[in-house]
């Protein structure tokens, strides 16, 4: 009785470097797509800290304001926000020299939006500066001029 070919063909077992390369390269997507799901359950916690974050810094500039009776702006973009100062001398807005009140970036994957997406609101010492309302992934800001609440919202 004849025997039978391997499938193989000459008789060889094992993986060859091209399928041993294909494995790998599925490992390291499978493992990349893993690493970014995990991270995605971060951004929840971020947004809700970010977004607490501002609201407690619109109080205190609020606050600053009706103490120091100093002309001040809260200003903003997508990537962050920060506030500024009425320099008269110079006839413009200037970085405020208070840190709590220096402009923060947000971590990357979080943007701040509103419409405008971008600009400046003054805010007085009796409220009269305006509202604005801000989101931040899953959290909203509410500023109503002299105080700000942060609340979570369906994603």
């Amino acid at each position: 009785m004849e025997a039978l070919p391997k499938p193989w063909g000459r008789g060889e077992q094992g993986l060859t470097l091209v399928e041993m390369l294909i494995v790998l390269a599925i490992i390291g997507v499978v493992a990349g797509l893993s690493v970014l799901a995990i991270g995605g359950g971060d951004r929840g916690r971020s947004a809700n800290a970010e977004g607490r974050r501002l609201a407690a810094r619109l109080r205190l500039a609020a606050d600053d304001v009706r103490i120091d009776e100093r002309p001040t702006a809260f200003a903003w973009d997508e990537k962050g926000y920060g506030f500024v100062d009425w320099d008269a001398k110079a006839g413009k807005w200037r970085p405020d020299k208070v840190d709590e009140l220096a402009r923060h970036d947000l971590p990357n994957g979080l943007k701040l939006t509103t419409q405008p997406a971008a600009g400046t609101l003054p805010i007085a010492p009796d409220g009269t500066g305006g509202a604005i309302d801000l989101i931040l992934g899953t959290v909203a800001v509410h500023f109503d001029g002299l105080s700000a609440t942060a609340t979570s919202v369906a994603s």
